[in-house]
């Protein structure tokens, strides 16, 4: 028997490179999970499952919102440990659900790895949510909101068409124009508009109108994950989420303040 056989007849390089295509197959689901707003105890408790479906003896999994780091030991006694950068993120609850689905088809052997690997790879380069969704969505959302506050239905139609407008500027979160800085630009384009539409006579309230276009702004996802971060006790994560949730805050009031200001007010 050669040498650098196991007792098995398997070599030890094949049995870390088998360990190392479980791990990476787990990582790529996770980091894709976490890219799209899913929760650090998801995204740890994915690795996990996923590693022990596929063999693994013992599985160590820890992320935080930039970073996903884990190892696993095969029955074998094969090891390998990998890490992941995760500079991008948004939210993207079909692409997350997706993402589930087929971790549980692979832990439930439905599909084998191949299989697992095609589809993360469909789902990663899926379209995003069809326009006119998008459309509809903050329409709705920004003239309810008006309404709920005890604005009329004119200053409603107003908002309606400026969060449409403000909500499909682009966004590159890679370049110089990141989520932050679209946030700054929506926030004051929006605050423009607004007073602009009134004293023009389109509106009657350019507050009522703002407060339609802000609702669009609001980190809400960002806030209720954080949340659900720390109460799952992972701290760390839930803080950084939390604080980049109040960044998007300040940067949302600041750009309406800036607004305003340049502006001379509001009537």
């Amino acid at each position: 028997m050669d040498a650098e056989k196991t007792v098995s007849g398997v070599s030890p390089a094949a049995d870390e490179k088998a360990a190392d295509e479980v791990l990476r197959l787990a990582l790529d689901i996770a980091e894709h999970i976490l890219e799209n707003g899913g929760e650090i105890s998801r995204v740890e408790n994915t690795i996990e499952r996923i590693g022990y479906a596929l063999g693994a003896a013992h599985v160590e999994a820890f992320a935080v919102t930039t970073l996903i780091t884990a190892s696993v030991r095969m029955k074998d006694g094969a090891y390998s440990q990998q890490m992941r950068r995760v500079k991008n993120t948004s939210v993207n609850l079909y692409r997350v659900e997706e993402l589930n689905r087929i971790s549980r088809e692979l832990c439930s052997g439905v599909i084998d790895m191949d299989a697992a690997h095609s589809l993360v790879d469909a789902v990663a380069h899926s379209h995003q949510t069809k326009r006119w969704l998008i459309i509809i969505g903050c329409a709705a959302t920004a003239a309810g909101f008006v309404l709920y506050f005890g604005g009329n239905w004119k200053d409603a139609l107003i908002s309606s068409v400026i969060g449409v407008l403000m909500m499909l500027i682009p966004c590159d979160p890679s370049g110089a124009f990141n989520a932050v800085t679209q946030t700054a630009v929506r926030s004051f384009l929006a605050g423009v508009a607004a007073i602009l539409s009134v004293r023009a006579g389109f509106g009657c309230d350019a507050g009522s109108i703002m407060i339609g276009t802000i609702m669009l702004l609001i980190p809400g996802m960002a806030v209720g994950t954080s949340i659900g971060d720390m109460l799952g006790k992972n701290i760390i994560s839930g803080t950084m989420r939390l604080a980049q949730a109040l960044i998007q805050a300040v940067v949302i009031a600041l750009g309406y303040s800036a607004a305003i200001l340049l502006l001379g007010g509001t009537s």
